[in-house]
């Protein structure tokens, strides 16, 4: 972490690494698979309530994003902005 940026201050070290990934249409792969599953009558790869709770853990990151930016910058975050 950097010392004396208020972004980072008291929060871990994070090792990071990049990976090359190709651009991909997700939406059209997600729409692709699930045609498949339909035609093929296979299970899709991930269930609509972990589709749910992986909407509702990402919701509740964002909001823990924006309230530490909040404190840190003293701003308004994006989503009380909006209201």
């Amino acid at each position: 972490r950097l010392r004396g940026d208020p972004m980072t201050e008291g929060l871990a070290a994070i090792a990071m690494e990049s990976y090359e990934i190709p651009k991909q249409d997700s939406l059209a792969n997600e729409i692709e698979a699930f045609l498949g599953c339909i035609t093929t009558g296979t299970k899709t790869l991930v269930d609509g309530r972990a589709g749910c709770e992986a909407l509702r853990v990402a919701s509740l990151i964002n909001e823990s994003i924006e309230e530490h930016l909040q404190k840190v910058q003293g701003e308004p975050s994006l989503s009380a902005a909006g209201e």
